[in-house]
């Protein structure tokens, strides 16, 4: 529950440290950044369910909260 990947992009916990963000972007080639869901939620995978084409997020997710997702996971 610390991060949601797609072939797009990945959303991890808001605590994740910067060598565990690079170490997935340099894995995985892809961007990686913190966010939470449902209004300050921090376990993305309990929010989310997402693909490369389509993301379904949590009824308490933010309009901000749902920008930075969007972007991250390009959907």
């Amino acid at each position: 529950s610390m991060a949601v990947a797609t072939n797009l992009g990945v959303v991890v916990h808001p605590r994740a440290s910067e060598a565990e963000i690079d170490r997935i972007r340099e894995f995985l080639k892809v961007d990686v950044e913190p966010s939470t869901v449902n209004s300050g939620v921090p376990y993305v995978a309990s929010g989310i369910v997402a693909n490369s084409k389509n993301a379904l997020v949590g009824s308490l997710t933010s309009g901000p909260e749902l920008l930075i997702l969007s972007r991250i996971l390009k959907v």
